[in-house]
C-alpha cells in the first residue's frame, strides 16, 4: 500500500506548481512531515487549489492543521484535466536531460523503467508550463519518497519527474502521461 502522503502529493501533480510540489516531496523525503504538512496546507489555501472529499480526508489525517484552516481549502466533485500529453514529436529531444537521468539510474537497483511524455497545458489556469514529464517505475517498495527527491532533475525548465512502483494504482494525470509516453530506458535493455 502506498504511503498516503506520497499518494496525496502524487494526486496534486499538475494541480500545484511543479517546483512547490518538489519542495513538499523534499520535506517528506527528509522526514520533515510537519513542515511538509504546514507548507502544503498553506499553499493549497493561498493558491485556492480544490481537493475532492477523499483528498480532504487524507490531508486531514496526515497533517496537524487546524480544522478551520483545512475548511478554507476549496472542495470539488471532479478534478478536470489541465494538460494533454503526447510523445513530444514536434518538440526538441531533451537528450542532455535523458543522459543525466539514465546515468543516475545505473546506481538505482530498484529502477525498472523510465518513460517520458510531453505535457501541454489545455487550461489557462494550469499551474505548470509545457515541459517533459519523466515517469520512473520502481520495483515494489522501491523507496519512492527518497528516490523522488534524488532524481537529478525535477523542475519545470528541464522536466518534472514522477516516481511510482510497479503495480500501483495511479491518478489520471499519471495514467494519461504513461499512455502517451515513450520508453527512454529499461533495466532489461
Amino acid at each position: 500500500m502506498t504511503d498516503p502522503r506520497i499518494d496525496l502529493l502524487r494526486r496534486l501533480a499538475g494541480r500545484v506548481d511543479d517546483d512547490a510540489l518538489r519542495g513538499f516531496r523534499g520535506y517528506l523525503a527528509a522526514g520533515e512531515t510537519t513542515m511538509m504538512g504546514d507548507s502544503l496546507v498553506s499553499h493549497l489555501v493561498y493558491e485556492s487549489v480544490p481537493l475532492t472529499d477523499s483528498e480532504h480526508g487524507t490531508l486531514a489525517a496526515i497533517v496537524r492543521a487546524d480544522a478551520r484552516e483545512l475548511a478554507t481549502i476549496p472542495r470539488t466533485d471532479k478534478i478536470s484535466p489541465l494538460y494533454i500529453f503526447d510523445d513530444g514529436g514536434d518538440t526538441p529531444e531533451p537528450s542532455e536531460v535523458d543522459g543525466w537521468i539514465i546515468e543516475w539510474l545505473a546506481s538505482v537497483p530498484a529502477a525498472r523503467r523510465l518513460s517520458r511524455a510531453f505535457r501541454r497545458p489545455i487550461d489557462p489556469a494550469a499551474p505548470g508550463q509545457a515541459t517533459w514529464v519523466y515517469l520512473l517505475e520502481l520495483a515494489p517498495d522501491g523507496r519512492i519518497a527518497a528516490l523522488q527527491n534524488q532524481v537529478p532533475i525535477g523542475n519545470s525548465t528541464h522536466g518534472v519527474v514522477e516516481v511510482y512502483s510497479t503495480g500501483e494504482t495511479l491518478p489520471p494525470y499519471h495514467v494519461e502521461a504513461l499512455r502517451a509516453a515513450r520508453a527512454v530506458w529499461s533495466r532489461h535493455t
